[in-house]
């Protein structure tokens, strides 16, 4: 419902007589395209003003569409060597973030001197948190992603390169994806000095691996600030690191996706925390079917590496997490309770597992029979994990 101008009383008249008075106005823009109020002849009109006012910012808004506010997450140490290339890429961004958070953890290098520096200058908010004592990597990381407000947070490491268009990029993905929570693109291999390997990482781990439920780099993802909030801070436990905390949280609600695009240049180099990705060559496809076939049979006899497990942290966050995730709508309330229903039976499968070998391998027989046939061993390899149980010492 339109509300009646009180100069005029009646909206009908009042439209059209905007519209005449917006064309009338554009006419009168100066050398730099900005409307002139002072020129124009209706500037005694005093509800042609109000709609000037109102038409010119949705003339503006029509022309530079509203993004969402974006945060970078930053955590340093020691990172003089490769910090300002790092930096600099945010300033070539095509869409600059609103603010960058960098959580420092004692460094005994230049590197406070880099971002103090580069904060001086930045045409964006930058904060820097200063740790009174040495946190680790995941703690350092954790306290960053706190104190980000915006709608978006993107993952930085100190010592990549980030391309010109991944901000803007991964915005018009999240903007397509509404039920996308967390986001990780692909990058391009590099070595020290930034030169291309001619492999990205989701090209080098193919092979190897499930790319949608594995593939997890922190520096290479983007969350969203309402989703992010349910999942901090980030449990300090054995092999949980941040970026798989976040990447398994949203794998638990189906809000995870991977692009393929490459967006960012991975430099590999001696000091990095997840390492050179060159230790091991990789083996050719007929030599690597060879080599699966070898290890399939000869590890039958061998006893596989399973033990009683409590329940994971992850499923306990889901859990205590259950109505939070459901209010904000992440997901359904079926959904939710369907995924903690598969993990407790994975949890009771792997602990049942581990009771086989209580017995001998002839009275372990009945007992592999029926958590097979029960289709417990599809948390594991199938078959061939079945046949390894009765045959394990």
């Amino acid at each position: 419902m339109v509300t009646p101008s009180p100069s005029t009383g009646d909206p009908n008249r009042l439209w059209p007589a905007a519209a005449i008075h917006l064309r009338q106005l554009r006419s009168h823009r100066n050398d730099r395209g900005v409307l002139s109020w002072e020129d124009s002849p209706l500037a005694s009109s005093r509800h042609t003003m109000l709609y000037f006012i109102f038409q010119e910012v949705h003339f503006v808004c029509m022309r530079s569409p509203i993004n969402p506010r974006v945060s970078i997450a930053m955590a340093t140490y020691n990172g003089g060597r490769y910090l300002e290339a790092q930096l600099r890429s945010f300033l070539h961004q095509t869409i600059l973030p609103n603010e960058l958070i960098i959580s420092d953890d004692c460094s005994t290098d230049n590197t406070l001197e880099i971002v103090q520096r580069f904060a001086k200058t930045a045409p964006f908010q930058v904060k820097i948190l200063v740790n009174d004592q040495n946190l680790g990597y995941v703690v350092n990381f954790s306290k960053a992603l706190e104190y980000c407000s915006g709608d978006l947070v993107f993952l930085s490491d100190q010592d990549d390169v980030w391309h010109d268009n991944k901000i803007e990029r991964i915005i018009r993905i999240f903007e397509s994806a509404p039920n996308t929570v967390l986001l990780i693109h692909d990058l391009d291999i590099c070595n020290e000095d930034l030169t291309t390997r001619g492999e990205t990482k989701i090209e080098f781990l193919a092979d190897d691996w499930d790319i949608e439920r594995h593939y997890v780099t922190g520096m290479a993802s983007a969350i969203r600030q309402r989703f992010l909030k349910l999942c901090l801070p980030v449990p300090v436990c054995r092999q949980v690191t941040h970026d798989l905390w976040l990447s398994d949280c949203a794998r638990l609600i189906e809000g995870k996706k991977i692009t393929r695009d490459v967006l960012a240049k991975y430099r590999r180099h001696n000091q990095s925390v997840t390492g050179l990705l060159s230790k091991f060559p990789k083996p050719l496809k007929n030599d690597h079917l060879l080599h699966r076939l070898k290890s399939t049979f000869s590890n039958i006899r061998q006893r596989p590496s399973v033990q009683v497990k409590a329940r994971s942290p992850q499923l306990n966050w889901l859990i205590a997490t259950r109505d939070a995730l459901v209010d904000g709508k992440f997901t359904a309330a079926s959904t939710i309770d369907k995924t903690i229903r598969e993990h407790l039976s994975e949890l009771d499968f792997n602990n049942k597992r581990v009771a086989l070998f209580n017995y001998n391998r002839f009275k372990r027989v009945p007992h592999v029979l029926k958590l097979y046939f029960s289709g417990g061993y599809h948390f594991s390899n199938g078959f061939k994990s079945a046949i390894r149980d009765l045959f394990a010492p």
